[in-house]
């Protein structure tokens, strides 16, 4: 059974790794989310050339992109529910607050999680250390974007619940037309 804001939840997921993208400047080709057999579904297209298999060891820059667009998503869910949690909004703060430490702790295949992953292990091999502080400094670049643009990411998720599918056109419309902050 879908709880009763996953579906708002997810949208907010997704508007977080969208804003990240618009943010750094990587394509964006299409976001949808949808319900389906009593699970949330949801999908972000980025544009080519940031296919983990397209890319090699010299492609840093990308790959550090993408890990910030990554993390983008946990980083949302992260966000909405500290802000939920300061509204008193309790149901809503423990929807986000669950798909936070799913999303964290995931181990799915062609979850974000584990397409982080698959980037260390493309960049750094088995290097462990510098790798852990790379991924830090990831998830703090998306945490500073995601803050600075947390109006955007409201407004995207708003249209994204309402329509379920959005271009990357689309999207990038909304996010740059969009000033302020608003609340989850």
């Amino acid at each position: 059974m879908v709880a009763r804001n996953g579906l708002r939840v997810i949208a907010y997921h997704e508007a977080g790794h969208a804003v990240a993208a618009w943010s750094l400047r990587v394509p964006l080709k299409e976001i949808v989310i949808s319900k389906s057999c009593g699970k949330c579904m949801h999908t972000l297209i980025l544009g080519p050339g940031f296919d983990p298999e397209l890319m090699g060891k010299d492609d840093w820059a990308k790959a550090e992109k993408k890990a910030i667009v990554l993390f983008a998503g946990e980083v949302a869910e992260y966000l909405g529910g500290m802000l939920a949690e300061h509204d008193d909004d309790d149901d809503l703060a423990e929807e986000f607050n669950y798909a936070y430490n799913v999303s964290h702790e995931s181990t799915e295949p062609g979850s974000d999680r584990e397409e982080i992953k698959g980037l260390v292990q493309l960049i750094f091999g088995d290097g462990e250390t510098e790798a852990n502080e790379w991924i830090e400094r990831s998830r703090e670049k998306s945490m500073d974007i995601l803050i600075k643009n947390w109006g955007k990411v409201c407004e995207l998720s708003d249209v994204l619940l309402e329509k379920n599918i959005l271009t990357g056109a689309e999207a990038i419309s909304i996010i740059e037309t969009v000033t302020g902050f608003s609340k989850p």
